[in-house]
């Protein structure tokens, strides 16, 4: 076995054209990946078990695709190597191959930048790929989301899903994926050199190890909660005042999972704009015109999936008075009209009186609260921009029917 040829010199007639149209090819890919079906709800979000996120043949077959290089003759030449035949991780046709991929990218004359974000988008959807399946084996029939919820609430700061930056498992695995371009990375070297086969068999099981061993310590937790018979539900909503901030904090994954999802839908015009959702809008603001309000939100659907795409979906304006991406406004209208609620003892179980709640905070002429009055602000700049009307009573009604509208929408996430 030790006198056969080492992968690099196997894989060296699988070439393909490193170009930016084959990097873009690849980013395209990885985002089609990220957005199909339910994966944003599934990556998107603290929660383990409760949306569908599948990789199938033929995703593993898109990445071949790209390339040009022929699966199968790529698989038979992977059995000519060393690496024992039970090391499944290792001798898989994909995870070698993205391997592979991110070596000729990082030894092309590319631009840095474009290297990086493409091998990022490989080692990404190699880790989805891992993600994916270690989801099938610890939660095979799903999981209970209001037990989910309330096991990523019990988790303490030692869990990387408890930390702001790597919040969701889509965050996880693109900071791993980016590290991969870091010098100081432990596979720097093994990726830019792809030699000796060890060191490419430990790229792949070191990167399975790492998502397996954060996404077991959850499964572990969940399963002591089913076992405890706890659900988020079971958070006393009835404090004191000085209790509040407690059960906000208590509650922050859920809220966090509710933005997510809302925001996933907010870049899909069909998901966004529902019409039971206009209507019931309409019949709760009635100076609120049904046509102005289907117009304001598919056009803040077209600038939201313009604001993903150049990834200004956080951003202020230059004196931070004015949240303008969408992201951000949308996490601090949800965030500070729940808090209020909970502030103020609203049971968060009645709909009708956090839809009362809401349109009496931005409804009020004076807001002491600063961070509401630029979101109340942010949906004025939105709609006065949009040229939807003339008439300041008119926009005032959208203002407010954009907020009843979005608190809608965190009712039906499941």
């Amino acid at each position: 076995m030790a006198s056969r040829p080492p992968l690099k010199q196997l894989f060296s007639s699988f070439t393909f054209p490193v170009t930016p149209a084959v990097a873009n090819e690849i980013n395209r890919w990885c985002v089609l990946y990220s957005n199909r079906d339910t994966h944003p709800d599934a990556l998107n979000t603290p929660l383990l078990g409760t949306s569908k996120l599948g990789f199938y043949t033929r995703d593993t077959q898109a990445l071949f695709d790209i390339l040009g290089i022929d699966r199968m003759d790529f698989k038979r030449t992977i059995r000519m190597s060393s690496i024992p035949s039970h090391f499944q991780v290792a001798t898989d046709e994909f995870n070698l191959l993205v391997v592979w991929a991110s070596y000729l990218f990082a030894n092309s004359k590319l631009p840095k930048s474009v290297k990086e974000n493409t091998i990022t988008s490989l080692y990404f959807m190699l880790l989805v790929k891992f993600f994916s399946s270690l989801i099938r084996h610890y939660f095979p029939y799903g999981a209970n989301k209001g037990t989910m919820e309330a096991t990523i609430d019990s988790l303490t700061d030692k869990f990387d899903i408890k930390h702001e930056e790597t919040s969701t498992w889509k965050l996880i695995m693109l900071k791993r994926a980016e590290e991969m371009n870091d010098p100081k990375n432990i596979h720097w070297h093994s990726m830019n050199n792809f030699l000796p086969d060890q060191k490419i068999i430990y790229i792949l099981t070191d990167l399975q190890t790492r998502i397996r061993s954060k996404v077991k310590g959850v499964a572990e937790k969940y399963y002591e909660m089913v076992k405890a018979g706890r659900t988020i539900g079971d958070v006393d909503l009835t404090t004191t005042d000085k209790e509040g901030e407690k059960v906000i904090r208590e509650l922050k994954t859920s809220f966090d999972g509710m933005i997510s999802s809302i925001c996933n839908r907010v870049i899909n015009i069909q998901q966004f704009v529902r019409e039971d959702f206009i209507t019931i809008t309409h019949q709760l603001i009635r100076n609120a015109n049904a046509d102005l309000m289907r117009n304001m939100l598919m056009q803040y659907s077209s600038l939201a999936t313009v604001q993903y795409q150049k990834k200004q979906q956080d951003i202020e304006n230059a004196n931070k008075t004015l949240f303008v991406g969408y992201h951000i406004l949308i996490m601090n209208l949800i965030q500070r009209t729940y808090r209020r609620c909970i502030m103020e003892k609203v049971d968060l179980k009645n709909r009708a009186a956090i839809l009362k709640k809401a349109v009496d905070l931005y409804s009020a002429s004076r807001i002491s609260d600063e961070v509401v009055l630029k979101v109340k602000n942010s949906i004025e700049n939105f709609i006065i921009k949009g040229k939807f009307s003339s008439r300041e009573a008119t926009r005032a009604s959208l203002k407010i029917a954009f907020v009843v509208y979005i608190i809608l929408m965190s009712f039906d996430v499941d």
